[in-house]
């Protein structure tokens, strides 16, 4: 499936709800308040992904809000995991509840997770997560090792004078773990628009990680770049989503937990499906995506205009 530009879409990020049991402090605020009206099913979510994958989608990502707040989410995963095409199933989440239920989530069909990690030290991360443990975090990463989901990927958001000063000791743990550690650029989306000030580039990231070299294969289906110390046994990712754009090879496309297409991570332009969801109606749904896709946009705003929180988005 392509686009009107030629870029091969086959890389679905599926949100399965906008709420988290964190506030992380640039993703959403403690006084949340109503984030949604009603999901997606399982079943809708699971129709969308065979119709998706009819049109060439493989990899698919379900992110929230944390996934691990619905009950069906191993219902999620077991269904597209038996879609035709679909080649990964990976799951991103703040580790908060994951270690409990990873063997169930393996079973399903969970191919990977990405766990976020943005601090090393326990009352920082409470701080940054307006009440998170940390200690969960690493029993989630324990628990996923043990379930045989691997690679783990660890992710951090870069805000300068917050928890910039770790991102050597983030990427140490890349040394004696197979683990790979992702740094990202803060974003202009929701509760981070306008902290330009707060932004550490990706150029001043690897600088600071004493310029580590490149590694030249690609990694995964994303769109980071990936390095490794001396001696590691896992990578360093850097994801530049602001300081140099990755558009012109974006291969990706989101559906929000309320069941709109977003061709762009920070354009509000979206796309309501849910008319389409229903059984009997794919191919008009296969219709509307291919319209979609066609018009995805050729790059971001030149200001983005992604009003909305990350966790109502899924990133």
């Amino acid at each position: 499936m392509f686009d009107g530009l030629g870029r091969e879409i086959d890389y679905l990020r599926i949100s399965v709800t906008p709420e988290c049991d964190l506030r992380c402090y640039y993703c959403l605020p403690a006084d949340l308040g109503e984030t949604h009206s009603r999901l997606l099913k399982a079943e809708e979510i699971i129709r969308f992904v065979q119709v998706a994958a009819g049109l060439g989608v493989s990899r698919v990502r379900l992110t929230g809000g944390e996934p691990l707040l619905r009950a069906d989410l191993e219902q999620i995963i077991a269904g597209i995991k038996s879609v035709p095409g679909i080649k990964e199933v990976s799951m991103t989440t703040n580790g908060q509840r994951f270690a409990d239920r990873a063997h169930a989530l393996r079973a399903a069909g969970l191919d990977r997770v990405n766990i976020s990690l943005d601090t090393l030290q326990p009352d920082r991360y409470r701080r940054f997560t307006n009440g998170g443990d940390i200690a969960k975090v690493f029993a989630a990463i324990s628990a996923a090792e043990h379930a045989g989901i691997v690679p783990i990927r660890l992710n951090a958001v870069v805000v300068r004078g917050v928890n910039d000063d770790e991102l050597l000791d983030l990427a140490n743990l890349t040394i004696g773990h197979p683990w790979d550690v992702r740094f990202i650029e803060l974003m202009s989306i929701g509760e981070g628009r306008g902290w330009h000030d707060k932004v550490v580039s990706a150029k001043d990231i690897w600088n600071a990680l004493g310029m580590p070299e490149e590694v030249a294969a690609k990694v995964g289906g994303g769109p980071a770049r990936y390095y490794r110390l001396p001696g590691a046994q896992g990578k360093i990712g850097i994801i530049s989503a602001v300081s140099e754009h990755f558009c012109g090879s974006c291969n990706r496309i989101r559906l929000t937990a309320q069941g709109t297409i977003r061709p762009c991570l920070l354009d509000d332009r979206e796309i309501d499906i849910r008319p389409w969801l229903a059984e009997g109606a794919e191919p008009l749904l296969a219709q509307q995506l291919q319209t979609t896709i066609l018009g995805k946009p050729s790059a971001q705003p030149q200001t983005p205009r992604a009003r909305r929180r990350m966790a109502e988005i899924g990133g």
